[in-house]
């Protein structure tokens, strides 16, 4: 029976915790007491909804990681799973976790123009992306905020695929309605990035 468990624990999906600095400047800014609107790319993360449950927060889940985890031929359609129905206000902030780093060039394109319609005044664009390893998972993670700046991933496969290595200059150039305003090298070699609407 120890052996069954032993080769179970070994097919778990690989967690790792990390500080991301920017990501948790963000949480803090929605405890001003203000009106503040989220979209969140991902899944339904525990962590984030008590970080936000005390705030006056509106928290919209779009789940592109799980559909691309399935192999949906269209997990980046963003006109299906982006509807104006889905946002009838203005988006403060987005959190896209990994999902930049599964993206192709055109896939980062129409993101960025979709994402510029919904955004609001000063809206920002949180980002994380494999920048040190060649190699990332073969699909999106799960990402549960803690407290502070903590953030615990769990690694979307245990198979590794080629990571793109985005630059900030290649990201910017994908995506024209963005602009990158800061960036940070983290400690698992992945690289944050806060993103704000190009004044273009």
């Amino acid at each position: 029976m120890s052996h069954d468990i032993a080769r179970a624990d070994a097919s778990l999906p690989t967690r790792t915790s990390l500080r991301a600095p920017l990501l948790g400047e963000l949480l803090e800014s929605s405890g001003d007491g203000s009106r503040h609107v989220w979209l969140d790319l991902g899944s339904v993360s525990q962590g984030l909804i008590e970080r936000l449950q005390n705030t006056r927060s509106r928290l919209v889940i779009a789940a592109l990681d799980a559909a691309a985890r399935e192999r949906k031929p269209d997990c980046f359609d963003f006109r299906k799973r982006l509807t104006a129905g889905l946002l009838n206000e203005p988006v403060d902030t987005v959190l896209c976790w990994d999902l930049f780093n599964y993206m192709n060039a055109d896939q980062l394109r129409r993101l960025s123009a979709k994402v510029a319609r919904l955004a609001g005044p000063g809206a920002r664009i949180h980002a994380l992306i494999y920048y040190s390893n060649p190699m990332m998972p073969d699909f999106p993670g799960r990402f549960f905020p803690g407290s502070g700046a903590e953030l615990e991933m769990i690694e979307g496969g245990s198979s590794r695929i080629q990571a793109p290595r985005y630059t900030p200059k290649a990201l910017q150039k994908a995506m024209p309605e963005l602009e990158v305003e800061r960036t940070l090298l983290l400690n698992n070699g992945m690289q944050e990035f806060i993103f704000e609407l190009s004044p273009d």
